[in-house]
């Protein structure tokens, strides 16, 4: 499907908007979260859990774009962003707050893949350089901008206004995006790479968590590191033995 440029890149520009800036709006609003909830050690937990989140749900994401149409996923995956975003403004204990951000960030971890995808399936393959050089353009100015206007949020309303935000740039984002038309996806119901995803996990949640603990060396620091190594290795034994099988089904098919 070839369409404007015009037109699919509003539906497109505000999820990838929003996705971005919540990564970064959220780090001026870090001190009076802490001041609030009384827990210094603990608050950088706000980012961190949203950075995991996003980075394990996103390549489920893929696959069910694939599965059950890339626009569809993306409008639930919008929809549960801007709902856990009212969730984190109404915490009311740190605990709460992280977990409403996990929520949160299963939701922003489609936003950016599906942004792609729907952009790709619907501009014309001559423009979609153009239109990746937009992205790119939207992407830096968006991680610039979330920190001036996280400061200027939290100074003026407190810090529940960088999460209100997202409320209506969810919501029009929304509005655009059912105006767009999207392909119906496979309808395939194939085998989910479940291993794959739990090793995948198994090696970025640990990495993650260990470098939010790498100011202070500890033994759980260093044992993140060595989960998320060891993770990794397997990952690239199991890619590497599904390939082997796949190239001999493929010679012995061409024999």
């Amino acid at each position: 499907m070839n369409l404007p440029l015009r037109r699919v890149f509003p539906p497109i520009l505000l999820p990838t908007f929003v996705a971005v800036v919540d990564g970064t709006i959220i780090t001026a609003a870090l001190p009076a979260m802490a001041s609030e909830f009384g827990d210094v050690e603990r608050v950088s937990w706000v980012v961190a859990s949203y950075l995991v989140a996003s980075t394990v749900a996103a390549p489920v994401y893929g696959r069910l774009g694939d599965a059950l149409g890339r626009r569809r996923m993306l409008l639930l995956a919008l929809a549960l962003f801007v709902t856990a975003s009212v969730l984190c403004a109404l915490a009311h204990s740190l605990l709460t707050l992280v977990g409403a951000r996990i929520l949160q960030g299963f939701g922003g971890g489609g936003l950016m893949v599906l942004s792609q995808a729907v952009l790709a399936e619907n501009v014309a393959r001559h423009q979609l350089g153009r239109a990746q050089g937009f992205m790119a353009a939207v992407i830096v100015a968006s991680s610039t901008f979330g920190p001036v206007a996280g400061g200027a949020l939290t100074q003026a309303f407190g810090w529940p206004s960088v999460f209100l935000v997202n409320l209506p740039l969810g919501l029009l984002a929304m509005v655009l995006l059912v105006r767009l038309p999207g392909r119906e996806g496979s309808g395939e119901r194939g085998k989910f790479d479940w291993p794959g995803l739990f090793l995948f996990a198994g090696s970025v949640v640990p990495f993650l968590m260990a470098l939010e603990q790498l100011q202070r060396v500890e033994p759980a620091t260093l044992l993140g590191i060595g989960m998320s190594l060891v993770c990794l290795v397997l990952l690239g034994g199991v890619d590497s033995y599904r390939s082997h099988r796949t190239m001999a089904a493929m010679v012995t098919t061409a024999a």
